[in-house]
């Protein structure tokens, strides 16, 4: 995905690349006399692609559990004398762990490959790192938790991270540009624009957590970590314990 992007972005010549970093050097308030080795398109495909994989990567570690329902393991473990919802929180803690690992490569591999300094602010890089991964595993429990069959959590979150992928900004950067408010709400309910536009301000316009915006973005990726977190405690409950 990484190389078809980069070679969609030279067939349309060094003028545009030029353009594009121009233009977002302004719309960050950044010196136009600024370093160009590091072009917006790099930064926004290493955080962009990063993004996409890592919820790839957690919803299907969040299908391990309707697997054990399948395997016969879930109906054993919830006659186990602890807390029903223990369960769930042993895969979200395993889905963090496996997407810390994840980020962890995607990045290295964004820092030797391409250069991208993703350590500029250690504070802030982990900070949103954090946000991300407890708003994606929190998508994937949800997705797991809400599907019947493993099929069905694989059909239902392709679809939703392919869409949010695109109306998000992953694949290209749609933040570049001014689209109509419309436009700008149905981004807005993506967890992908919220996470590139945090990754961005970090790796692409050097900001930190005194930044207003990127506090903002956190608070939203917290919030609806916390929001998912909660529908999917309620729908295992429902499905496995309570019908049970």
């Amino acid at each position: 995905s990484v190389g078809l992007m980069q070679a969609a972005i030279t067939a349309l010549g060094p003028d545009f690349a030029e353009a594009m970093t121009t233009r977002m050097l302004e719309r960050a308030g950044l010196p136009p006399e600024r370093s160009r080795q590091l072009t917006h398109m790099l930064s926004h495909t290493v955080s962009g692609i990063g993004v996409m994989m890592l919820m790839f990567g957690l919803v299907a570690a969040g299908t391990q559990l309707i697997r054990e329902r399948e395997e016969g393991v879930l109906p054993r473990l919830l006659t186990a004398p602890a807390d029903r919802a223990a369960i769930l929180w042993g895969k979200y803690l395993f889905a963090l762990l496996v997407g810390a690992l994840q980020l962890t490569l995607l990045f290295s591999f964004g820092t030797f490959v391409f250069g991208v300094d993703v350590l500029r602010d250690p504070l802030a890089f982990l900070a949103v790192s954090g946000c991300v991964l407890l708003a994606v595993t929190a998508f994937g429990m949800l997705v797991a938790a809400a599907a019947r069959t493993i099929k069905q959590a694989e059909g239902l979150s392709t679809l939703l991270i392919l869409v949010m992928s695109a109306v998000g900004g992953a694949w290209f950067p749609l933040q570049l540009f001014d689209p109509p408010d419309a436009v700008k709400v149905v981004m807005a309910c993506t967890l992908t624009d919220w996470a590139i536009r945090s990754y961005q301000a970090i790796f692409w316009a050097g900001k930190g957590l005194g930044d207003a915006e990127l506090v903002r973005n956190l608070a939203v990726l917290l919030g609806f970590a916390v929001a998912a977190t909660a529908a999917a405690r309620e729908l295992f409950l429902r499905r496995y314990v309570r019908s049970a």
